[in-house]
């Protein structure tokens, strides 16, 4: 007899109810996580005496660099109207620009704008994958079924815990604020957002604005909302009108961006950023093993999930759209920089929406999206604090670069910790309810209800 039937727990158990508790379980081991890093975090303190040595006297105190970071002594020398910037740093400019708009202080400047990016960027990744989430004018919203809306409620607590507990959001805006990713990512939310209601003028007018400012943030984000627009033109969602529209909008952005002026030595190209970036990450087990973990965590095992059968017969138009500006952008982000994980964190991101777009057409795909949420959340180890120290920040932000021993500790343990905690969540619902977990399963698909096809 089953172990299951013979105490007589499937009675009393289904498999969406112990989803959408682990899902509670997880949003609640987020804020926890959210809640002990906002008031134990340590600034980094370096940055000045290297940005001394880069930049004007008049533009350059050890006060005002203190923790600006190693990218970061760029962005604050922009924020105070320094001109001796080098490539690729100098292309980003509008964020320092925006950040200048909240406070005299560069570090309280980007920090501000960084909360307040990461706070729209949450909430456009839930509208993106539920538009019924919110009441905006114009929006056209649907009728739902009791069991979409369970399922829309574990896609909400996965999305929130994700991005509140990756590594590379607010974990690390917390210790070095003073970076232009953030922004980056709620410009390319802004932009899909868009996409997906582009009928509606006045959202389509703020997707081209967005379009070309994004750029200006992060210069080879551009490419993600170029593939995904030219997608949907493909599939007949985008009208060739408002296709040239927006490619025009998002090019003249990457050009603005790719010609700003700089000063030093000339940034590589393209290509010979990707051939060097490649070279460097196999050249060695060591690398190798440092690139795949990077890997690893940012992007977790939600490309797997949406690799199977079933999940790619349940892809929408709208929602192969978001995947392939999320694998155009991969393709040049992947080998563009030395930390991997932070340069891919917005491709993760969209992974999660569109995995989450979805779970919630159908209950089959519940546990295993859940697995891959509970994975994602468990191996960013937001519970760990990094002091002001360069080598305990590099040891854990910046595994390219730390100790091979941090890599270890930071990295392999961890993602071998939450594939063990995701695979005994699966186990308990193979126990409790094995009938689900069957191929031959079937759940009622919502996708007719959700309009989305």
């Amino acid at each position: 007899m089953h172990f299951a039937q013979k105490w007589n727990i499937r009675k009393c158990v289904s498999a969406q109810s112990l989803s959408i508790l682990s899902a509670v379980a997880l949003f609640f081991f987020s804020i926890l996580s959210f809640v002990k890093i906002l008031f134990t975090s340590n600034l980094i303190n370096t940055g000045g005496e290297f940005a001394e040595k880069l930049y004007d006297p008049a533009y350059t105190t050890v006060h005002k660099f203190q923790s600006c970071g190693w990218d970061g002594v760029r962005y604050c020398a922009q924020f105070f109207g320094g001109t001796r910037v080098d490539s690729p740093y100098s292309r980003r400019q509008i964020v320092a620009l925006a950040a200048r708009l909240f406070d005299s202080d560069p570090i309280a400047g980007f920090y501000k704008l960084n909360v307040l990016s990461l706070s729209f960027a949450m909430l456009l990744g839930l509208l993106i994958v539920q538009p019924n989430l919110l009441w905006i004018p114009g929006l056209k919203l649907n009728k739902v079924d009791l069991q979409t809306k369970r399922l829309t409620f574990i896609s909400t607590l996965v999305v929130t815990s994700v991005l509140l507990t990756s590594r590379n959001t607010f974990h690390l805006m917390l210790s070095a604020p003073v970076l232009t990713d953030l922004l980056g990512l709620t410009l390319i939310l802004v932009s899909i957002f868009c996409l997906l209601n582009a009928e509606r003028i006045p959202i389509f007018a703020l997707g081209c604005v967005s379009s070309f400012l994004l750029p200006l943030a992060r210069e080879q984000s551009g490419i993600a909302i170029f593939g995904c627009a030219g997608l949907m033109f493909f599939y007949g969602r985008l009208k060739a009108r408002q296709f040239f529209i927006l490619a025009c909008f998002t090019i003249v952005g990457t050009l603005v961006a790719l010609n700003s002026p700089s000063s030093g030595k000339p940034a590589l190209s393209l290509w010979e950023t990707l051939v060097w970036h490649f070279r460097s990450d196999f050249d060695s087990r060591e690398s190798m093993i440092r690139f795949g973990v990077m890997l690893m965590l940012s992007l977790g095992c939600f490309p797997i999930f949406l690799a199977q059968k079933a999940a790619r017969q349940a892809l929408t138009r709208p929602d192969a759209s978001i995947l392939f500006g999320a694998t155009c952008l991969f393709l040049v982000s992947v080998f563009g920089g030395g930390d991997t994980d932070r340069i891919l964190m917005p491709v993760g991101i969209l992974l999660v929406l569109v995995s989450s777009r979805v779970a919630i057409r159908s209950e089959v795909f519940s546990s295993g999206y859940l697995f891959c949420g509970i994975q994602f959340v468990v191996s960013q180890s937001s519970m760990t604090i990094t002091t002001s120290s360069q080598n305990s920040f590099l040891g854990f932000f910046g595994l390219r670069y730390g100790e091979f021993s941090s890599v270890i500790t930071n990295g392999v343990v961890p993602i071998s910790r939450s594939l063990l905690v995701a695979s005994l969540f699966m186990l308990i619902i193979f126990i409790l309810r094995p009938k689900e977990l069957d191929p031959t399963f079937k759940s009622e698909p919502v996708a007719h209800l959700l309009d989305l096809t």
